[in-house]
């Protein structure tokens, strides 16, 4: 396992980081904190990008602020402690420095004097310029495994909430959209995306046409790119939400979405979402995703997104967006 340590940033706290490849795609939320550093925090890099040989960073600071950064992986041998070293040039406001360390070398042993720190600057340590900050837009991908039903079932009684998850054979209320508001919120905040449920996930929705996704399927404006969940993401049936932010569709709403279990990502099967969930709309506060006016995109209670990982890529892309 690699870590990915912070050692420095400026902006305003708290601070969510996510991470992907080289071109935005499965872009993994990793974590968030608040507070300043140094003190150095650090986070897991997701099994998926360990041997790839750079990954994009992406931090969002309070104020919706979005600094992506290009991280090159590169082996370093410093003096006297070999160690591999991953070192990027920040960009101006939220600015960060990133180093990714394989978990083999102790991270709280450091190998220069207290005196002395390794910047990007220091011609030992490769840097990479990132790319000028823009704004993407992405679409957010919940699995609540059935196996965590009790759990979030639990969670969301204990919240004093209606809905109980999916799994558990609920949806949010739509006859109220101020409940609707409160069971989403309270959903969307459960501490299991990031710990015992599989981490959100989150897709590039380009803005306008044209050329192909990594995946070979067109680019359509204001439709997530093709995303893939790897075979054993989860273990078991789970059931997928898209959670798109209003403005990311450009006003419009995700009325299908395609998807398919066959592990080819060019045999899509669209399906449309539940008109009744969609046409509600939930304004989240927390800090799993950024804060903002979201639609949830669901068959519900339909069940093609009730899906079994265990021997199967599975691919979604959006598919139609409707004013």
């Amino acid at each position: 396992m690699a870590l990915i340590e912070i050692s420095s940033i400026t902006g305003t706290s708290p601070y969510q980081l996510y991470v992907s490849d080289i071109y935005g795609n499965n872009e993994t939320f990793i974590g968030s904190f608040s507070g300043a550093v140094p003190p150095s925090q650090y986070f897991s890099l997701p099994p998926l990008f360990n041997t790839a040989p750079v990954v994009l960073i992406k931090v969002i600071d309070a104020n919706n602020c979005q600094t992506f950064h290009q991280a090159s992986c590169q082996v370093i041998v410093p003096t006297p402690t070999p160690s591999q070293t991953i070192g990027f040039t920040p960009t101006p406001t939220p600015s960060v420095t990133p180093s990714i360390t394989p978990s083999s070398t102790p991270v709280a042993t450091p190998t220069i004097t207290p005196t002395t720190s390794i910047t990007p600057s220091v011609t030992t340590t490769p840097t990479v310029t990132p790319t000028p900050s823009t704004v993407f837009m992405y679409a957010y991908l919940f699995i609540e495994p059935f196996s965590g039903s009790t759990d979030i079932g639990q969670y969301m009684t204990n919240q004093g909430s209606g809905f109980y998850g999916f799994t558990n054979g609920f949806g949010p209320d739509t006859s109220s959209p101020s409940q609707f508001n409160i069971d989403m919120n309270e959903y969307v905040s459960y501490s299991g995306w990031t710990n015992d449920f599989p981490s959100v996930r989150s897709q590039l929705i380009p803005i306008s046409s044209g050329g192909l996704d990594s995946f070979g399927n067109a680019k359509i404006a204001y439709n997530f790119t093709t995303h893939e969940v790897p075979i054993g993401t989860v273990d078991g049936l789970a059931w997928y939400t898209w959670i798109i932010m209003t403005g990311d569709t450009g006003g419009g709403i995700q009325r299908s979405i395609g998807y398919t279990t066959d592990g080819n990502p060019n045999t899509l099967t669209n399906v449309f979402m539940d008109s009744t969930i969609y046409n509600n709309t939930f304004t989240y506060t927390g800090s799993t995703i950024p804060a903002g006016t979201y639609r949830v995109y669901t068959t519900w209670a339909s069940t093609p997104f009730q899906i079994d990982n265990s021997s199967t890529n599975i691919f979604f892309k959006g598919d139609t967006v409707s004013f």
